[in-house]
């Protein structure tokens, strides 16, 4: 008869290559190739194209020099330009460096530089932007940084603009639409 055929996905020489340093250091067992299939077939079912600000590998790098050791708090292995991140699927993902999520392991923070590029949801950018405020107002933590990324959509008060209104911001940029 026939051969079944298998489902099968398709990556870069270079997203595998990343894929498969990131399960040695993380993984703790398990077969790397079938947990890669399961990471990129959940992201494919997504479709997950323009639900963020694409950053520039540069602005990683000059983050990186200015405030050393940076945690991403919205990537993926796929996406991540650090070893360290918070990611929405965790439970497949901490094998390939993911902290968790940050919408369930904000609290945990206590110190150091991140950068936050939630995707472009309301609710989304709200909680995150909330989160930031918290975390900056407990003094109880170590000294914080956050890069945030965030579209200022206007109309009415935006996640963008309480971020701007915080009494712990330090520099803001905003960048036309093109």
């Amino acid at each position: 008869g026939e051969v079944e055929k298998k489902p099968y996905v398709l990556i870069s020489h270079a997203h595998y290559a990343k894929l498969a340093t990131l399960h040695a250091r993380y993984g703790g067992g398990g077969d790397p190739d079938e947990r890669i299939f399961c990471l990129v077939t959940r992201y494919e079912a997504l479709r997950g194209v323009g639900f963020q600000c694409a950053v520039p590998g540069a602005c990683f790098e000059s983050l990186r020099e200015v405030l050393g050791n940076t945690i991403e708090c919205f990537a993926s292995p796929l996406n991540c330009r650090y070893e360290r991140y918070f990611s929405a699927f965790p439970g497949l993902e901490r094998s390939f460096g993911s902290l968790g999520s940050f919408f369930d392991e904000w609290e945990a923070i206590e110190e150091g530089s991140f950068e936050v590029n939630p995707p472009f949801v309301p609710e989304v950018l709200a909680f995150a932007a909330a989160k930031i405020g918290e975390l900056l107002g407990d003094g109880a933590k170590g000294a914080l940084s956050f890069l945030a990324v965030f579209p200022d959509w206007g109309g009415g008060v935006s996640a963008a603009q309480k971020l701007r209104e915080s009494p712990f911001l330090r520099a803001h940029v905003t960048i036309p639409a093109a």
